[in-house]
């Protein structure tokens, strides 16, 4: 299982150096709404996409907002990916 700690690990690696303490983010709070940018999301995006080997597909963006919606949808994928094998 996937925890918001770990996506917040993955985020600290790639995303660019700004004001932004992630160590107070909110994990259910929107991450544009704590001043995490677009560009940032995206590459929050792909870094787990690569991490985990999953895809995440572009209409799920619009859901994906806070380091729980993340953790929700990669922990589904994963349980899809062991139920399949």
């Amino acid at each position: 299982m996937v925890s918001c700690n770990d996506i917040v690990n993955v985020l600290k690696d790639k995303v660019n150096k700004t004001s932004v303490d992630l160590s107070t983010l909110k994990y259910d709070k929107p991450l544009r709404a704590q001043g995490i940018d677009s560009l940032d999301v995206s590459l929050l995006m792909f870094s787990l996409e690569e991490k985990y080997s999953i895809t995440i597909p572009t209409s799920k963006i619009g859901e994906l907002l806070s380091v729980e919606d993340f953790q929700n949808y990669i922990n589904g994928e994963l349980e899809k990916q062991k139920a399949a094998s």
